[in-house]
């Protein structure tokens, strides 16, 4: 909702002032922040948009207790991304805890500010995602492509996209093994169950990625958990593999 908020404040008379007040984890970690807005378009993943910074922000984490076992999962997606490509911290946090205990409000404060952390950071290097803000991306890239097809949730589809850009980055020889089994080991302690069999990457969809540029994509690739950065590929590399 936060997009479509933001998307509309900014055509609106040429633009008008708007506040977020995001009420699911998702928007409060991730769409609410940085003034990136986009409404999906003719099938395909967020094809019409621009930048808009609200006002403020005011994130009121009293929301959660409400919110059932996939949204929490959909914000937690965000936050897991979060500290794959940046702060580790994140993820030992969420390794010693379940789903439910995660929603105790001091622990769960904490994971978004320092999730809300890590996306601020990106965004005062590159407002405008045209370089390393979109190391944010990880995980969207194939996440998008799964996400519509198979009308799954956007954290579901995220969390699978990220296992297979982590596997694209192995094959590769740019990511270490290290940083799959600590993701597959947090969507195990969380109780998070993939129904992967049959899923396919549409490329077609891919080919309306922003990051194309003729036959190659930037992705966004971890080496170290903590630690990431953006590579050029051929698309034809972005296929599912199992295992």
């Amino acid at each position: 909702m936060s997009d479509l908020v933001g998307f509309a404040s900014s055509i609106y008379q040429r633009g008008i002032s708007y506040i977020n007040i995001p009420s699911t984890l998702l928007s409060q970690v991730d769409a609410s922040i940085g003034g990136k807005t986009a409404i999906n378009f003719s099938g395909y993943k967020n094809q019409v948009g621009s930048f808009c910074e609200p006002l403020a922000t005011v994130i009121d984490d009293r929301f959660i207790k409400d919110l059932s076992k996939e949204q929490i999962i959909d914000g937690l997606a965000e936050i897991i991304k979060a500290g794959l490509v940046k702060d580790p911290d994140i993820l030992e946090t969420i390794k010693t805890h379940n789903i439910d205990e995660l929603k105790e409000p001091l622990l769960m404060r904490g994971l978004i500010h320092k999730s809300i952390k890590v996306k601020e950071y990106f965004v005062e290097k590159d407002p405008r995602d045209v370089g390393i803000r979109q190391i944010l991306n990880f995980g969207h890239t194939i996440g998008h492509a799964l996400e519509l097809k198979y009308s799954l949730s956007h954290g579901q589809a995220v969390l699978i996209g990220m296992l297979e850009e982590l596997k694209i980055g192995e094959r590769l020889g740019l990511t270490s093994l290290e940083v799959r089994k600590c993701l597959e080991e947090i969507t195990k302690k969380l109780g998070i169950v993939f129904d992967e069999l049959g899923l396919e990457v549409d490329l077609k969809s891919i080919m309306h990625d922003k990051k194309i540029f003729k036959d190659k994509i930037v992705l966004p690739v971890v080496r170290r958990i903590g630690e990431a950065e953006l590579v050029e590929i051929e698309v034809k590399k972005l296929t599912l593999t199992k295992g």
